[in-house]
C-alpha cells in the first residue's frame, strides 16, 4: 500500500506531498502548512459541486453511447498542420535523417478567446508531445511534402539540395508574413535592432526595415548583432535564430540557423486528462519536468541576458 500524508480530510500520496514541499514551494514565499491547509479547505468546499458535475458528465457520456448514429453527418476537416514525415528531423552534421518518435496525442481547435479578439488556433498537448508547442520550420519542411521531391528526396541521407529548398521556402515565408519595405529576406546579409525597429542589410548595399515595424517584439544578444529575433504575426510568435557558428548558420548569408514557430495562439499543456499521467509517480514526473523547464529557461535568460524589446 502506498504511503500517504493526512491533511484535514485528505490523504495525499507521499510522493506528491514531498514534491510540492521540496521542489514546487521553495522560492514562492508560501509556507508548507499554509499551502496544504488552504488546499484542503478548497477541496472540501468544492467537493459537493464537483461531485454533481462529474455525475452530469458521466450521464451525458452514457446518453451519447446509447444514442443512435446521426444520419448524413458531415465531418469538417481540421486545420492544415505541417508535420514532418514520420516526425523526422534532418541533421547535416550526421548526413542522415533522425527519427523522433511520436508520443502521446494532441487536440487542435479554434480559440475564440485570443487576446487579439479574433479566432485562432488552440492546441491541447499531452506531456509527452509538449515539444510541439514550438517547432522548427526547417525540420517540418524537410520531412513533409510541402517541399517537392523532384531531385531532392526527403528520405535517406541528408540532401543538401533539399536543405537549400527548405531554407529558400523559409525565406519566402518570412517575406509573406514579415515583408521588408524593400527587397527580400532571401537577400539579407545581417539583422540589427535600432531605435526605429529592425534594420536589415541587403546584398545590394541597401538597408531596409520591416513593412510593419511593430512586428518585431524583442531580441536576444546585442542590438547590433542579435542572436534571436522575436516577431509576431496575427498573434502567433516566430523566432529567427542567428548563429554563424552553427552548422546551418555558418553557410547562411545572414547567419540564420533556424526559424522556430509557435504552433498556436494559445497552448494548453494537459497534465491531467492524459493516459501518460495517471498515478502520483507519473504526475510528479510531468510536474518536475515542466518545473525544470521553467527554471532552466529563466536561468538561461539570466546567463545570456534577458530578451529586450524592439523599439519601434
Amino acid at each position: 500500500m502506498r504511503a500517504t500524508v493526512r491533511v484535514g480530510s485528505l490523504a495525499i500520496d507521499r510522493v506528491l506531498y514531498d514534491f510540492v514541499n521540496d521542489d514546487a514551494l521553495p522560492g514562492t514565499g508560501v509556507e508548507e502548512r499554509a499551502f496544504w491547509s488552504g488546499f484542503a479547505s478548497l477541496v472540501e468546499a468544492m467537493e459537493p459541486r464537483n461531485t454533481v458535475l462529474l455525475r452530469r458528465r458521466m450521464n451525458a457520456g452514457e446518453n451519447r453511447r446509447l444514442a443512435p448514429p446521426e444520419s448524413g453527418r458531415r465531418v469538417r476537416p481540421g486545420p492544415l498542420q505541417i508535420v514532418s514525415d514520420r516526425n523526422r528531423l534532418f541533421d547535416p552534421r550526421r548526413g542522415s535523417i533522425l527519427d523522433r518518435h511520436r508520443q502521446g496525442r494532441s487536440r487542435d481547435r479554434p480559440d475564440r478567446r485570443a487576446a487579439t479578439g479574433g479566432t485562432g488556433q488552440q492546441r491541447t498537448l499531452c506531456p509527452e508531445c509538449s515539444q510541439r508547442a514550438l517547432g522548427s520550420l526547417y525540420d517540418a519542411l524537410y520531412g513533409s511534402d510541402v517541399i517537392p521531391e523532384d531531385g531532392a528526396a526527403r528520405s535517406g541521407p541528408y540532401d543538401p539540395q533539399r536543405g537549400a529548398k527548405v531554407i529558400a521556402y523559409a525565406r519566402d515565408f518570412l517575406d509573406r508574413c514579415f515583408s521588408l519595405a524593400e527587397g527580400s529576406h532571401r537577400d539579407a546579409l545581417s539583422y540589427r535592432v535600432t531605435a526605429q525597429g529592425l534594420d536589415v542589410q541587403l546584398k545590394d548595399g541597401k538597408t531596409t526595415g520591416l513593412t510593419h515595424p511593430g512586428a518585431c517584439r524583442g531580441f536576444q544578444g546585442e542590438a547590433d548583432s542579435p542572436t534571436m529575433l522575436l516577431l509576431v504575426h496575427h498573434g502567433l510568435h516566430l523566432e529567427v535564430h542567428i548563429d554563424r557558428s552553427h552548422y546551418i548558420g555558418r553557410d547562411d548569408d545572414a547567419g540564420i540557423s533556424d526559424v522556430v514557430l509557435e504552433s498556436a495562439i494559445t497552448t494548453i499543456q494537459d497534465c491531467e486528462d492524459s493516459v501518460a499521467a495517471v498515478d502520483a509517480d507519473e504526475k510528479v514526473q510531468v510536474y518536475r519536468n515542466w518545473l525544470g523547464l521553467m527554471k532552466g529557461t529563466l536561468e538561461a535568460r539570466i546567463a545570456k541576458g534577458a530578451s529586450r524589446t524592439c523599439a519601434a
